[in-house]
């Protein structure tokens, strides 16, 4: 099965002319894999990590990496979307990588959301159960439940006498 495929973001581009794809990935992979599955295909050109030649990138030609390195983490990185340009012979890669450090930032994030999201809900289940607590002291009766809330967050109700 192909790791990905390209599509022409212009289908009407004859065939032999350039013309810049969508890398549509048909599983998730890291940019070793990527690498791996580009040189099997015998063409050239560069793979880029971000746009053309902002960022690290290596340059490839026919089955082999003929100049520079990725770093391991880059390596190992999954790739989140990548687009190319070229054609028959020459193809260039340009990919979006998700390191380790941003993936655990990205979950530090997401995580930090839910705690004030849970901190927004619990504020409005007290201030829910704070009125109705006023709700039941505005009861004109001898007796009255009252909630308790023990050390280990466990609700009882006793009798209360007014």
């Amino acid at each position: 099965m192909k790791l990905f495929d390209l599509q022409a973001w212009w289908p009407e581009t004859s065939v032999g002319c350039t013309t810049h794809y969508d890398v549509i990935f048909n599983n998730e992979c890291t940019v070793q894999e990527f690498i791996d599955e580009v040189l099997k295909h015998g063409k050239w050109g560069y793979v880029c990590i971000g746009n053309y030649f902002d960022g690290p990138q290596i340059e490839y030609r026919h089955n082999k990496i003929v100049s520079g390195v990725f770093s391991t983490d880059i390596l190992d990185a999954k790739i989140k979307k990548a687009v190319a340009h070229g054609g028959q012979a020459r193809m260039d890669y340009m990919l979006d990588i998700l390191t380790e450090e941003q993936k655990l930032r990205n979950e530090y994030t997401q995580a930090l959301k839910e705690i004030i999201q849970h901190e927004h809900e619990i504020a409005k289940l007290k201030k829910k159960a704070h009125d109705l607590e006023d709700q039941l002291d505005s009861i004109d009766t001898a007796k009255t439940e009252k909630p308790h809330l023990d050390k280990d967050g466990c609700v009882y109700w006793d009798s209360v006498l007014k």
